[in-house]
């Protein structure tokens, strides 16, 4: 939408300045017209030189909120906007609350936690992550994918074992058991 408005106004300037004849506007809609094909350009050029680790407990039980984290590093020279961490996640997990966006300055390294639950038992296989960038006009959003794989065995929840149980096994003693498997 906002690259359909900055079409429009530019051709909007430049009908103008045909009408008019005043040069300095056919700077501006020239201006206007470039403002999508350099964002884009800046867009893509904002993913480049990321480095991206992440760490995962090797196992959980169903309920369990797991801290999940990412750190995201900068190796260009470039500084990097509004950076976002998405991971691919199985069914039967989901996110508490995702990692919050990061600015990287070149050469900095930054953590951007967040935590995962499991709904279900069983292994799982956690990634690949993708980190999203938008350009800084916001007017597209670019993905790379990072080749992250790890894996998250969930075990069943835990439940107390009521003392009842024990005491009702261990009142009789082996007599006991004995003469219920006879009867």
């Amino acid at each position: 939408m906002k690259r359909f408005v900055l079409n429009v106004a530019g051709l909007f300037v430049a009908i103008v300045a045909v009408l008019f004849g005043i040069p300095s506007l056919y700077l501006m809609a020239a201006i206007l017209w470039l403002i999508p094909f350099i964002s884009n350009l800046m867009g893509w050029l904002m993913l480049g030189g990321l480095t991206c680790e992440r760490s995962l407990p090797l196992s959980a039980t169903v309920g369990e909120a797991v801290p999940l984290s990412y750190r995201l590093g900068n190796t260009n020279r470039l500084p990097k906007f509004y950076l976002l961490v998405r991971d691919t996640l199985p069914r039967g997990m989901q996110f508490v609350g995702g990692p919050p966006p990061l600015v990287l300055w070149p050469g900095e390294e930054a953590p951007a936690p967040c935590q995962v639950e499991a709904r279900r038992r069983g292994v799982f296989q956690i990634g690949p992550a993708q980190i999203y960038s938008t350009d800084p006009l916001g007017l597209q959003t670019f993905a790379q994918r990072m080749p992250l794989l790890s894996e998250l065995t969930v075990y069943p929840a835990l439940l107390p074992i009521q003392e009842s149980w024990l005491r009702g096994v261990a009142a009789q003693g082996w007599r006991g058991t004995a003469s219920a498997l006879t009867r």
